[in-house]
């Protein structure tokens, strides 16, 4: 996720690779999305790559998205215990997105590309 203006929290995604960022922070219009994501149980599209390089400017491969149901988070400054399994819960200066991926209907017209790994677009057609 990088930083935007409120309310607008999206990073572009173009396959099969793109470039990203190596940081823990996130802006405050990600924030409300994992809160909110988090204490209404709604499900996120999330990327899954098939590879990432090392560096001061990473770049990753695409293999497709999935839902992903986030159950908690530890980022600096911003936390929110596991409500799925609070043993989960990491603290201190470590980093992590507790969750679990699922299945689902993405609600936008486009195509997601790539493999299916279980996050399908429905598409109203004639």
């Amino acid at each position: 996720m990088v930083n935007h203006a409120r309310g607008n929290c999206h990073s572009a995604v173009g396959p099969p690779t793109f470039g990203g960022r190596n940081r823990a922070t996130i802006s405050l219009s990600c924030e409300l999305v994992l809160q909110a994501a988090q204490l209404n149980q709604t499900p996120l599209l999330m990327p899954i790559y098939v590879s990432a390089s090392n560096g001061g400017s990473p770049n990753f491969t695409l293999l497709g998205f999935a839902e992903f149901v986030v159950t908690g988070f530890n980022f600096p400054a911003f936390f929110a215990s596991d409500w799925l399994n609070p043993a989960n819960d990491c603290a201190g200066s470590d980093v992590c997105l507790n969750g679990y991926f699922t299945q689902g209907v993405v609600p936008f017209s486009g195509s997601l590309g790539g493999t299916n790994l279980g996050a399908s677009v429905i598409e109203l057609t004639g």
